[in-house]
């Protein structure tokens, strides 16, 4: 069973299963919610590093538009990933081709983010970060799961990225087989995040301070960057996130920011406004909960609301609170839940 922790309910950190359940219920995942929050948990591990992106917690929620009310999130497994621990969350065959893609990334020597698992019913990837001391090491090691043309892909890109730094990278395996790989690069000033993108997506900029004006009165002008850059040739186009978000106070014109932006860009606006009280309510008055913003420059711009619960990790130590026997979830046909 979750639980509230600390005196006040109203007030106190929620465990990771909780959260989850929560995020389940609210994304209508209805009968299958509590054994996927126990299962989601259940690999959920709090340790490790922290960035200005997830402020330490092993748990981000997530919301896109266009898109639907789908249970959405990002899990912090470690900084090595266990055998098994993907079991049942997707097929056997995307487990092992993701945990295979990564094998060969050498060891990280700095304090490390780990690896996060992105997951929802039908599109799961792997995070691994890059943040090393010296980029050329980052790199050194990025190169170590390339393949031909994404190593190819990789020089070229690099030639044209003058500013920033690498910081981590994403891979993902469709249902077809296909593999995709992505580099996050950090362009932690606006000049450059504004130079990038028209480097890498000519004309695209115009775009990108459109939808930050739904939450934050200086669009383009503050915050960090950071560019997903695809290294497979015939992949979309990049995708600009952005942290100034997180400098607005949590007050209601955050929460009705985060509704307009959602419905305007074809999104499940009650779904996100709901999510974004939950993790409200749960929270100190001082925690922000809306953090970073992700647009993705495809054919029509896309964003993805970035939601981090304020958790008592302490109590959790990122295990499931749950009985032994209710852990295993997944994809399931019964209350299926679309990505």
């Amino acid at each position: 069973m979750d639980r509230f922790v600390g005196d006040d309910a109203g007030l106190a950190g929620i465990d990771t299963e909780g959260v989850l359940f929560r995020a389940a219920l609210l994304a209508h995942c209805g009968r299958r919610a509590r054994p996927l929050a126990a299962r989601l948990a259940s690999i959920c591990d709090p340790g490790g590093s922290r960035s200005c992106v997830e402020a330490g917690v092993p748990v981000q929620l997530m919301v896109d538009a266009p898109g639907d009310a789908a249970l959405r999130v990002a899990l912090r497994v470690g900084t090595s990933l266990r055998p098994g621990a993907l079991a049942g969350l997707m097929a056997d065959a995307r487990a092992s081709a993701l945990a295979d893609m990564l094998a060969p990334l050498p060891p990280a020597d700095h304090p490390s983010l780990g690896f996060w698992l992105f997951w929802s019913d039908h599109r799961q990837s792997l995070f691994a970060d890059l943040r090393d001391p010296e980029p050329a090491r980052a790199i050194e090691r990025l190169r170590c799961v390339l393949k031909g043309d994404e190593q190819r892909r990789l020089a070229s890109i690099l030639g044209r990225l003058c500013e920033g730094r690498p910081w981590g990278v994403t891979v993902e395996v469709e249902e077809t087989g296909r593999r995709s790989v992505r580099l996050y690069w950090l362009a932690s000033r606006p000049a450059w995040a504004s130079r990038l993108v028209e480097t890498l997506a000519p004309g695209r900029w115009p775009d990108v301070v459109e939808v930050l004006a739904y939450l934050v009165k200086r669009p383009g002008e503050s915050g960090r960057w950071m560019l997903a850059i695809p290294l497979d040739p015939d992949a979309g186009g990049i995708t600009v996130g952005n942290s100034a978000w997180a400098l607005v106070p949590e007050d209601e014109h955050k929460h009705r920011a985060v509704g307009k932006l959602i419905g305007a860009l074809g999104g499940p606006r009650d779904y996100a406004e709901a999510l974004w009280s939950f993790c409200r309510g749960a929270a100190q008055p001082d925690w922000r909960v809306g953090r970073t913003c992700e647009i993705g420059l495809g054919e029509g711009p896309r964003v993805r609301l970035y939601f981090t619960p304020q958790l008592q990790l302490a109590a959790t130590a990122g295990i499931s609170s749950s009985g032994p026997g209710d852990s295993s979830a997944g994809p399931a046909e019964a209350d299926p839940v679309s990505a």
